[in-house]
């Protein structure tokens, strides 16, 4: 920035010296005396005497003034252009690292287009409120400069140049408001074209299937339509401000045209005078413009820029407190006193959880749909901190912990597979980057998931689809249990690992878990009667709370809820 400062000064000098080789060229055509001004006698000095010595001198001069001020000005593009592009850079990066810190939440409550459309054309708002700001600087400057040598040419034409400031203010003020609301309306319709666009194309099988082609095209269609109303306000909001802007200068301009001619035939300028005062009142518009237009142009980087410190502002709800502690990786029991827990302006949706699974423990959470057995998952990882009690890994309550460390003890296996558009090695060794061939390899064993990946024509080079479509649910479940098996966390974390699987493949996984058990904690969630009825502990989530817990038999003695959960999803030859 400040080479970009430099160089523009220098640019801005060399511009205003331009008008003087014509202009002297023109008194000394004419014959108006060539020594009544300092610039005269200094561009003249080193020059000849003959007439055709200092015409060739003068056309020289213009030609070296040209040349080093376009040199310069394609040294500021360059500087200007990288300026730009390294802030919006960091501002990304910014941006993004903050989008993965807030809470899942945020993002749940949001369509995914909004961070896109933030993250991708919202953060040029600030590097062009940047810009803006360098302009306003050198504008100043240079209208103080012009200023001082049209006013110590002739006041009068000085002060008719300056008439032309309150039609400018008038017009930015007029123009600059509906700017920032038109500008403002159009990024909200760019969001929502993206939505929709992201929306449909997601759920393409869902809108094949209900053959909702038509729809999804005419939602569409309204979308970019409001799109492009906007954009189009906006644009005609732009050629009214330039016509208001360009009649007002034109006005500016014949009244200092019309008392200049009647000043040089009056003799009170030469021609040469008039030529470099009409030079410099060019000169003077654009940082005129750029002073009067700066609310105008910082509006429309600003709707940008508010947006993108819309997210930069938002409070981390889940975050490292002051002096968190490092917790080393090994086996630890995970408490859990007298938890409860609510989502913003929701109901309250556990209540009072209170366990204790030892390290080694297979333990299970099974319930109603809307128990809050999902819910509770969620506090383990710490996507969410408690609104009562303590989630703990032995007595280290988890909020005092660094949330790294906290994470890496938990490798989670969530119903929702997700698949990254990558290939299939890449997706299972996503949490252990630098695990070998062959712990890869008896990790997608385990799971169950090597038969079919050995199947396929590129084996584990295969590239998988956006969310992995061209897999089967079961597929990709059991391609992200094999990635949570594959790391070295000591917690196992498995939400409906069997839920898309068959029988085959069920007792496959339960015959990798009985393996593991001893080894690590592993905590699963599932309807399945069948999934659960090995583990060491079982406990049965009604109403956000813990109704009972034991194991298996245990439990179908009680005659209680898990007996009738076994009953319901049709567990009999189980019960």
């Amino acid at each position: 920035i400040i080479a970009l400062l430099g160089i523009t000064s220098l640019a801005t000098f060399a511009g205003l010296l331009q008008a003087w080789p014509l202009a002297i060229l023109i008194d000394t055509l004419v014959g108006s005396p060539s020594d009544r001004t300092l610039a005269h006698r200094l561009f003249l000095a080193p020059l000849p005497q003959s007439p055709a010595g200092r015409i060739a001198g003068l056309a020289l001069l213009a030609l070296a003034l040209r040349l080093i001020q376009e040199l310069l000005a394609t040294g500021r593009k360059l500087l200007h252009s990288r300026i730009n592009h390294k802030g919006t850079l960091r501002l990304r990066r910014d941006l993004f690292r903050k989008l993965q810190v807030l809470h899942v939440g945020y993002h749940r409550s949001r369509p995914l287009a909004d961070s896109i459309y933030r993250l991708t054309t919202d953060t040029a708002g600030c590097p062009a409120v940047l810009g803006v700001l360098i302009n306003v600087v050198f504008a100043v400057i240079t209208l103080l400069v012009i200023l001082v040598i049209m006013g110590s040419r002739n006041f009068v034409l000085t002060t008719i140049a300056l008439a032309v400031v309150p039609g400018l203010v008038w017009a930015n003020l007029r123009f600059g408001r509906r700017f920032e609301r038109e500008t403002k309306k159009a990024k909200e319709a760019d969001t929502a074209l993206m939505a929709a666009a992201q929306r449909s194309i997601a759920a393409i099988g869902l809108v094949q299937s209900f053959g909702r082609e038509d729809y999804e095209l005419h939602r569409f269609g309204q979308t970019a339509q409001r799109c492009v109303r906007s954009w189009l306000g906006i644009h005609r909001q732009e050629v009214a401000y330039g016509l208001t802007i360009g009649a007002i200068l034109g006005i500016n301009g014949a009244l200092i045209l019309a008392y200049g001619g009647y000043a040089v035939y009056s003799q009170h300028l030469t021609p040469g005078e008039l030529m470099i005062f009409m030079s410099y009142l060019s000169l003077i518009y654009d940082p005129l413009c750029q002073l009067t237009g700066a609310g105008v142009h910082l509006r429309a980087g600003l709707a940008g820029a508010e947006r993108v410190f819309e997210v930069l502002d938002q409070g981390v709800s889940v975050a490292d407190r002051r002096g968190a502690l490092p917790l080393p990786l090994k086996p630890r029991a995970l408490v859990l006193k007298n938890v409860s827990f609510h989502y913003a302006g929701g109901r309250t949706v556990l209540k009072g959880v209170t366990i204790t699974i030892p390290p080694g423990t297979a333990a299970a959470f099974v319930g109603a749909s809307g128990a809050g057995k999902t819910t509770l998952l969620n506090l383990i990882p710490r996507f969410y901190d408690p609104t009562g009690g303590v989630v703990a890994l032995d007595d280290h309550d988890l909020r005092t912990v660094r949330l790294k460390d906290v994470r890496r003890h938990i490798a989670l296996a969530l119903q929702d597979s997700i698949i990254l558009p990558t290939t299939i090695w890449e997706n299972i060794a996503y949490g252990h980057p630098e695990a070998s061939a062959s712990e890869i390899r008896e990790a997608a064993r385990l799971a169950g998931a090597a038969s079919f990946i050995e199947a396929l024509p590129q084996g584990y080079e295969t590239e998988l689809g956006e969310g992995g479509h061209n897999l089967s649910g079961g597929q990709r479940q059991r391609i992200a249990v094999a990635r949570a098996l594959l790391t070295h966390a000591p917690i196992l974390v498995l939400d409906e690992p069997t839920s898309a699987l068959d029988s085959l493949h069920e007792n496959i996984l339960k015959e990798a878990l009985a393996s593991l058990r001893g080894k690590r904690t592993i905590i699963l969630v599932s309807h399945r009667i069948t999934t659960v009825q090995d583990c060491d502990m079982i406990c049965v989530i009604a109403d956000g709370r813990i109704a009972e817990s034991g194991s298996h038999d245990e439990l179908l003695r009680r005659c209680g809820h898990y007996y009738k959960l076994a009953w319901a999803t049709g567990s009999q030859n189980a019960a």
